[in-house]
């Protein structure tokens, strides 16, 4: 991770850029209605940025292709090698867990003493054990566990890889997406439920076209044009998630169709990236790359500290008559919070469990 946020900075930014394009879909839609489709005080007609941001749940899209990239980026060389297996492993255990278990802890103090925040009635013991285990079952308990879920998974696929072989990663990976393509499109994949719908969720294709960029910008990166890359798929994001057919209704039946077109465009855009990084001498705001280096922290905190400045804001009477400065001032406050909590917590651990990390 740390030869990802030297030599290929552009990636670092873009999941910052994702992370607030998530943070800022649950501004406007805290204060709407939760997740559960109650009533919580205060709610506006107005929306958040005039409801652009209704798109930003899009980031997890981007998400789940840029962790196959850098899985196989950085872990390739690891395949067929039985003894690298314990290294990466840990690794990837150390870079979910602790900020996980961080978040699960703040929002169970919080659940258990403030009671007037929404997340309360999250607080049953299959929401904590499935996020304690990353089991493949709703609710979560952390906004978000989820994803760290299929995360899991593919990292699991890739362990079956780095014990058994190349030849062997790449047939049970190719194996896994034909068939999740073919129960989507016979209709099988709508009457799984638990695991089998965790294991053959259209969202795992994405893990497979991060991979294949991967693959594509290792080899056919070393020229500065085809960081021009970025403007279409840029283009193509921009455009389709500001239309409410794509992005709500368009290819509905069929979510692999979905996965696979934002995918699509997510790789397209980190293909760009990776040719800018390695052909230019450019170099991002130092603030934007914080915001990427923090962006895990930020995607996994952020919907406690919505909730908790959403309260806290409630009082403020005055900012009833304001909406957007309430909304605005609550994703300040929760992005700043986040940025605090990877400064002081998510920095220090990691670089505590890497030091105890060794190959």
């Amino acid at each position: 991770m740390n030869a990802i946020r030297k030599n290929l900075g552009s990636l670092q930014v873009f999941r910052g850029i994702a992370a607030l394009c998530v943070l800022l879909y649950h501004i406007d839609g805290r204060y709407r209605a939760d997740t559960k489709g109650e009533v919580v005080q205060p709610v506006f007609s107005e929306r958040f940025l005039g409801g652009y941001m209704e798109a930003g749940h899009l980031g997890v899209d981007f998400f789940f292709v840029l962790s196959g990239f850098i899985i196989f980026w950085i872990h390739e060389k690891d395949l067929g090698k039985p003894d690298t297996s314990r290294y990466f492993l840990l690794k990837r255990l150390a870079r979910i867990y602790p900020v996980l278990l961080g978040a699960l802890v703040l929002k169970f103090v919080l659940a258990m003493f403030a009671g007037s925040l929404w997340m309360k009635g999250d607080l049953q013991m299959d929401a904590l054990l499935s996020t304690l285990f990353l089991l493949p079952a709703k609710p979560t308990f952390v906004g978000g566990a989820w994803t760290l879920v299929h995360e899991m998974l593919f990292y699991m696929v890739f362990l079956f890889g780095v014990i058994l072989g190349r030849k062997v990663f790449w047939a049970f990976f190719i194996a896994w997406v034909l068939l999740i393509l073919g129960l989507d499109f016979t209709g099988h994949y709508q009457r799984f439920e638990g695991a089998l719908s965790f294991i053959f969720h259209p969202h795992n294709l994405q893990f497979f076209i991060g991979v294949l960029i991967a693959l594509v910008a290792r080899n056919y990166s070393n020229k500065l044009w085809q960081a021009s890359l970025i403007i279409p798929a840029f283009i193509l994001i921009c455009s389709a998630s500001s239309n409410h057919f794509l992005t709500d209704q368009w290819a509905y039946q069929f979510l692999s169709i979905k996965t696979l077109f934002w995918g699509s465009a997510f790789g397209l855009l980190l293909w760009g990236a990776v040719s800018l990084d390695r052909n230019s001498s450019f170099v991002w705001p130092s603030f934007m790359r914080m915001i990427g280096d923090a962006s895990y922290t930020i995607y996994l905190f952020h919907l406690i500290f919505v909730a908790v400045f959403k309260t806290i804001l409630h009082k403020v009477s005055i900012l009833h008559d304001y909406p957007y400065v309430m909304m605005g001032s609550n994703a300040l406050l929760t992005l700043a919070s986040c940025l605090i909590v990877w400064k002081v917590f998510e920095k220090n651990v990691l670089d505590w469990c890497n030091s105890k990390i060794a190959r």
